[in-house]
């Protein structure tokens, strides 16, 4: 996927709660906009986390449903952070969403693992740089 990301803060207040982003994809545009709730505490974490949230799944995003879904998804998962950590817990439904979700982050670690140009491990001259690189910076900070 091929993509860049504009965003736009406008201060509202000292906290900037307001989120609005455009993601230019391949074949399409993603406008995520996100009102943080001005007043209500969480909302610059809640407008963070929906920002962060479809910017993650764009590529997944192909119909109105798929953004219906997710969005259901976050306003399920704000509603549980608002009502507190002591009285929560994850539906059946939640647990499937979830676990479905687990697997197809690790499928898409795992390709990009696979199709990674990466040594492995570093060169032993890569491994000299980066050393050398420290002790300069440890020095200059002394």
């Amino acid at each position: 996927m091929n993509s860049t990301t504009s965003l736009y803060m406008e201060r509202g207040n000292s906290e900037l709660q307001d989120r609005v982003e455009i993601l230019r994809l391949d074949t399409r545009t993603v406008f995520i906009v996100a009102d943080g709730a001005d007043g209500i505490g969480g909302g610059t974490q809640a407008a963070g986390l929906l920002s962060r949230s479809v910017r993650d799944a764009a590529a997944e995003l192909t119909n109105s449903e798929d953004c219906g879904q997710l969005l259901q998804a976050l306003a399920g998962l704000v509603a549980r952070k608002l009502a507190g950590p002591e009285k929560s817990s994850l539906a059946d439904a939640d647990i499937a969403f979830h676990e479905s979700e687990y697997h197809r982050l690790r499928a898409e670690l795992q390709a990009a693992h696979e199709s990674s140009r990466l040594p492995d491990l570093p060169s032993e001259e890569t491994r000299a740089a980066l050393n050398d690189l420290l002790i300069r910076i440890r020095l200059a900070a002394k």
